[in-house]
């Protein structure tokens, strides 16, 4: 293996202790870091990640970072939540018609 590129998944299974694929992914990164294997993290990944959780909460230092901006990534991560917050529908209750009575 010459080099590995890293997705969503695994940036989720890697950083979350309670995920099924935890301790594999940590293997994983792990095994990389002992055989020096690049592993490349895409913006796109970082994007994705950091809509559920900040970026930098994964150790960023031993990633190389694909081309694209990381900051808009982040930022492009942050409109997306805002955007999605005020897309979900509010709750309605619909008014009871005579017709159920």
């Amino acid at each position: 293996m010459n080099q590995v590129s890293l997705d969503t998944s695994f940036l989720i299974s890697f950083a979350d202790p309670d995920r099924p694929n935890h301790a594999v992914a940590v293997d994983y990164f792990r095994h990389c870091l002992a055989q020096q294997i690049p592993m490349w993290l895409s913006t796109v990944a970082a994007g994705e990640f950091e809509v559920g959780q900040p970026i930098s909460d994964l150790p960023l230092q031993n990633f190389r970072v694909q081309p694209y901006n990381l900051p808009h990534a982040i930022k492009a991560a942050a409109l997306f939540r805002a955007l999605r917050e005020t897309l979900r529908p509010p709750l309605r209750i619909a008014a009871r018609s005579s017709s159920m009575t």
